[in-house]
């Protein structure tokens, strides 16, 4: 993973400079449930690694993903954009990660 852990501490030294809470969202790709390749993904576990020993939130878009029953039915294409679902998944899982570090939702 090369300097991330480096450019993972300056950003999230930046954001608690002016008293923010720095996330990091894995966001999987198509190519990851083309092959349902599973949680095998090269870099995936070093780049989650990294945030949380650094004490950045993690968001991991996968599982509400894999809970729409087929992932692959939420892009437009598999080398462009998200749906308008899935972008309203991602929507949720950050207001609820949000929601939960400030002590509640709406």
């Amino acid at each position: 993973i090369g300097q991330l852990p480096e450019v993972l501490a300056r950003a999230q030294a930046d954001v608690e400079a002016w008293g923010g809470r720095l996330y990091l969202g894995y966001m999987p790709s198509y190519a990851r449930y083309r092959a349902m390749i599973g949680e095998n993904v090269p870099g995936k576990k070093e780049l989650v690694r990294a945030a949380e020993e650094l004490g950045i939130g993690v968001i991991d878009f996968d599982a509400a993903f894999r809970e729409r029953g087929d992932p692959r039915s939420l892009w437009i294409h598999p080398r462009g954009h998200l749906s308008a679902e899935a972008n309203a998944i991602v929507a949720r899982e950050i207001e609820a990660a949000v929601a939960g570090d400030i002590g509640g939702g709406p």
